[in-house]
């Protein structure tokens, strides 16, 4: 896998969605396929939309015509689109804010146990500075009284 690329989750029967399952019939899986790269590119997008202006590019890019990629777009129900500028997955969008809603709560589960680790390595510090403090009292002290005992 690409060092660069993102992870998203999507269900592994989602060929089976009625909508899918339209889409396959009439498009075949060349449909499906055009569909899981705009999901794919919605993925990599800021805010996850894409503008429909640059369909024909997917269309170029991926082999396909701008009236097939367009039909996928906006034939489905498998995207929304807003004022005629842009498209989006609703579905792509609950998955993204549930994946950084985990993963910032994972952010916060560490440094939280950074900081609980940091505290006790100072207070492990501090202990054992005052072992070594009481150590070395004591060897004095044996030592005076060694000393004394000498005498």
């Amino acid at each position: 896998m690409k060092k660069d690329a993102y992870y998203f989750s999507h269900d592994s029967n989602s060929k089976d969605d009625p909508k899918c399952v339209l889409l396959i019939e009439q498009l075949g899986l060349e449909g499906y396929g055009i569909f899981w790269i705009l999901v794919e590119t919605l993925r990599d997008q800021p805010g996850y939309k894409y503008p429909l202006a640059l369909l024909p590019a997917i269309a170029r890019r991926y082999n396909s015509t701008t009236q097939k990629v367009e039909t996928v777009v906006k034939s489905y129900d498998l995207f929304q689109i807003t004022e005629d500028e842009f498209f989006f997955s609703i579905s792509l969008m609950d998955r993204m804010e549930y994946l950084e809603i985990s993963r910032q709560q994972r952010v916060e589960a560490g440094k939280k146990s950074a900081e609980k680790r940091k505290l006790l390595q100072i207070a492990n510090d501090r202990s054992t500075t005052v072992q070594r403090e009481n150590n070395d009292r004591s060897e004095e002290h044996t030592s005076e009284l060694q000393s004394q005992d000498a005498s």
